[in-house]
């Protein structure tokens, strides 16, 4: 019998209901495997990363580790088993997952990853805040155009009913709208005080300013000579950033971002309840049961006509010099396969594939099916329940450029090799609106 150590959690993972969750994953694998048992090794993210080092050192390194996204990887990178003679030797078929969603996880031509989780993002938005001041709600849906009455219609400067397109142009009128100070004044009116605000519009996804800029399309510092460069949307993004933060005061500004008492105590400033409009991942509903009951979920907004969804990813790896890469491969496909609905249910995911288990499960064609169904009622017992938070530093970022209604192409916006993947574009959001 071998024995397989599966190591988390470098992100995800953690919390004590997840915890529960992956050692009922590993009963389920042991009680059907004789000749491969899997041990579990769960440390608190904070400590995590020591602890894994300190093993490395002492030779006695785990078999399996994650779920990691790309920073946790790189944490460790030229350690990683390449699956690629595996994958050949026992067949594995990677055609389950779109290909070059598969090619995402290769480092030169090592093959050290495959899809498990995605982490889409989201706008995040207070229905109250939009019906106080009568405007109406962003679109939930990738293409639509806003339909500006009342005071949108009249500080776009459009007739009332007007349909306008739904991007950050939009988005800043509507965030400057709803930013109000203490006197009840909004951004747009003479009077405002900035120094005294109640409530921000806008809060984008600020984990580092690669982040910022692939809500505006897809790029990378480095450019395919191997010199240094900004891409231009990101030049943009930032300058809409700086300038909502300090000069239109619709974006909240540094100092009570990092007020973790009364602004921002679960690292995400949307769920204070007192911030209108926010981008973010999925797993930020860790918090949102702090952001009140009338929340709700939006496209997120176009830059020149194209709207970029930057995504984060996680999956589990192989250690290089594991003494036993055929069993641990034998571990790694149920993880990635008969588990991943378990797994990326408790995590706060989407599963890297449309069904996460078994083609012939009829079990997990059902949790396949209710998953696409109750996401957003699942987005909302998450809020109520969870109170761990992913970290931040651990996944990469892939985003998705909708060209027309019906058309997509996704894209990693890191160092890595880009590509283009085929997609119906149905979207997240408004499959989970069904």
């Amino acid at each position: 019998m071998k024995l397989i150590r599966w190591y988390c959690c470098l992100g995800a993972g953690d919390d004590p209901k997840q915890v529960k969750v992956e050692k009922k994953v590993i009963q389920d694998f042991n009680s059907s495997h004789s000749d491969v048992q899997i041990e579990g090794e769960f440390v608190l993210y904070a400590q995590a990363y020591d602890t894994l080092t300190t093993e490395i050192a002492g030779g006695n390194p785990p078999d399996i580790i994650g779920p990691v996204g790309f920073g946790g990887a790189n944490a460790y990178a030229g350690h990683w088993l390449d699956l690629q003679p595996l994958i050949d030797s026992t067949g594995f078929d990677t055609s389950q997952w779109e290909s070059s969603s598969v090619d995402y996880f290769k480092v030169g031509n090592a093959q050290e990853g495959l899809p498990f989780a995605i982490y889409p993002p989201e706008l995040y938005y207070q229905r109250g805040a939009f019906a106080e001041i009568n405007i109406n709600e962003p679109p939930h849906q990738y293409g639509q155009n806003y339909v500006a009455v009342g005071p949108a219609a009249a500080a776009l400067n459009v007739s009332d009913g007007t349909e306008v397109p739904w991007d950050y142009n939009t988005a800043r009128t509507l965030a400057m709208l709803l930013t109000v100070d203490k006197n009840g004044l909004d951004a747009t009116q003479a009077g405002f005080d900035p120094t005294n605000i109640q409530q921000y519009g806008f809060e984008p996804q600020r984990d580092d300013m690669r982040g910022l800029g692939a809500f505006w399309g897809a790029g990378s510092l480095t450019a395919a000579d191997g010199t240094a460069q900004i891409p231009d949307p990101w030049a943009t993004a930032w300058k809409w950033y700086y300038n909502g933060m300090w000069t239109d005061h619709f974006i909240v500004d540094g100092g009570r971002y990092n007020d973790q008492v009364s602004w921002n105590p679960d690292g995400v400033p949307f769920c204070n309840g007192k911030v209108a409009m926010a981008e973010n991942f999925i797993w930020s509903t860790y918090c949102l049961s702090s952001a009140g009951d009338n929340w709700d979920i939006a496209a997120i907004p176009a830059n020149n006509g194209t709207q970029t969804a930057a995504f984060n990813a996680d999956t589990f790896r192989i250690w290089k010099d594991t003494a036993n890469p055929d069993a641990a491969f034998t571990v790694l496909q149920y993880l990635l396969g008969p588990a991943a609905a378990q797994l990326t249910t408790t995590y706060g995911a989407m599963p890297a594939k449309e069904d996460p288990g078994p083609t012939s499960s009829r079990s997990s064609k059902r949790a396949s099916a209710s998953f696409k169904r109750q996401s957003i009622g699942r987005l909302q017992r998450t809020a109520s329940t969870t109170r761990t938070c992913p970290t931040l530093n651990h996944r990469c970022r892939l985003t998705s450029q909708v060209r027309t209604p019906t058309t997509s192409r996704w894209r990693l916006s890191t160092r890595m090799p880009r590509a283009g993947i085929p997609r119906k574009t149905s979207t997240w959001i408004s499959r989970s609106r069904r």
